[in-house]
């Protein structure tokens, strides 16, 4: 899946390469309530602005401080977080519909 690679290079070094969170970084997303309770819009718009830190955890900068990633990578990156912690989190297919595994990936800046 498109999402994984992409959660995988920006995302896991806050989040854990499973999304099982890493203390005073970034939160557990397996399972998650939070993201749960959100449409994928909502958890887009929340990726694209980032967020401010707290006591315990630092900034999330916007897009992970990937500002060349388009709204289709963030929308792969929350299909794949809504796998995390399903059954079948490991049978995704890469190709599946709505991906973007046809497309390169953009430069790190």
């Amino acid at each position: 899946m498109r999402g994984h690679r992409l959660f995988i290079q920006i995302c896991a070094q806050c989040h854990g390469m499973n999304g099982e969170g890493v203390d005073f970084m970034g939160a557990r997303l397996i399972a998650s309530d939070w993201v749960a309770q959100r449409s994928n819009q909502e958890l887009v718009a929340f990726l694209k602005e980032g967020r401010p830190a707290q006591a315990d955890r630092p900034a999330m900068p916007p897009k992970g401080g990937r500002l060349d990633l388009t709204d289709r990578h963030l929308y792969d990156i929350v299909a794949f977080m809504r796998t995390l912690g399903a059954d079948d989190a490991a049978s995704v297919d890469d190709t599946s519909e709505g991906s973007m595994s046809d497309q390169p990936l953009p430069s790190q800046p």
